[in-house]
């Protein structure tokens, strides 16, 4: 994050910083969601369909939150590599910009959900 923040270009940031917060806040708060529920859900299948002599443990529902909220960080950098800066300026802004705020949104929500109890 801070390597991607020193070479990031402040003024095309800047230009997109609306998409950027839609995408990378928004966006990261919905994939949680999503994640949390379709892993809860195959979590409860698993635990009481699934369960026999005790053999499989259930999730408790803290890993689950953390897991979502790890997971949760997708990683939208790797696209760049198919994107030219100087063909596209706008898109490669928006996209990398997204990526460092969406790692930022992940963490602080791995460090919010980690820590209740």
């Amino acid at each position: 994050i801070f390597a991607g923040g020193y070479n990031l270009k402040k003024k095309s940031f800047g230009k997109n910083i609306v998409y950027i917060l839609v995408y990378a806040v928004i966006g990261t708060l919905v994939i949680f969601g999503i994640t949390f529920a379709l892993t809860y859900a195959a979590a409860n299948f698993i635990g009481h369909h699934l369960k026999s002599d005790n053999q499989i443990e259930s999730l408790e529902t803290a890993l689950i939150v953390k897991y979502s909220a790890t997971i949760s960080a997708s990683d939208s950098v790797a696209s760049l590599t198919l994107l030219k800066a100087s063909e596209f300026p706008k898109l490669f802004s928006i996209i990398f910009g997204e990526g460092l705020v969406n790692d930022a949104v992940a963490i602080i929500l791995y460090k919010v959900v980690g820590t209740s109890r």
